[in-house]
């Protein structure tokens, strides 16, 4: 119960794709509360600063309630 453990699911999806030469666009779609939207935000934000622009870029699509 309780909320996934985000960070270990994006650096799966990181490990998963690292053998790629070309440049991966993942969309993160979130529907939810605020603090889970920007949660997200935040992780996509801090990943995508750490990683080349020519690896996996992750974009958050969100809707709020």
């Amino acid at each position: 119960y309780g909320r996934p453990n985000f960070a270990v699911d994006f650096q799966a999806i990181i490990n998963e794709d690292w053998q790629m030469t070309e440049k991966r666009d993942i969309g993160v779609f979130v529907c939810g509360p605020k603090p889970l939207v920007k949660e997200l935000q935040c992780l996509c934000i801090k990943i995508n600063d750490h990683r080349s622009p020519n690896t996996v870029q992750f974009y958050l699509n969100k809707e709020s309630f």
